[in-house]
C-alpha cells in the first residue's frame, strides 16, 4: 500500500493519522507555551507573539536556552 497524500492516510490508515495529528499538536503546543513562559520573565509578550505569529522554531538541542538568550537580548536592547 502506498500512501501519498493526506486524506489517503486519514482514510486508509485513520489511527496513524489521529497519532500524527496529535504530535503536531503536542508539538505546536510545547513551542508556544515556551515562547510565552519565557517571554513573561522578560517582559516581552508583544515579541514572544510575534514570534509565535512568525512560527519561529528554535531547532536547538537546548532550546529554553536559546529562547532565554533571545529574549533577555530584547529587554537588555530596551533598557539601554
Amino acid at each position: 500500500m502506498t500512501i501519498t497524500t493526506i486524506e489517503e492516510l486519514r482514510r486508509d490508515v485513520p489511527e496513524l493519522y489521529r497519532a500524527v495529528i496529535n504530535r503536531g499538536v503536542i508539538i505546536e503546543r510545547r513551542r508556544v507555551l515556551a515562547h510565552l513562559n519565557i517571554a513573561r520573565y522578560y517582559h516581552s509578550m508583544y515579541e514572544s507573539i510575534a514570534e509565535i505569529e512568525a512560527g519561529t522554531i528554535i531547532n536547538e538541542p537546548y532550546p529554553y536556552l536559546k529562547l532565554h538568550d533571545f529574549y533577555c537580548a530584547i529587554e537588555d536592547a530596551r533598557c539601554d
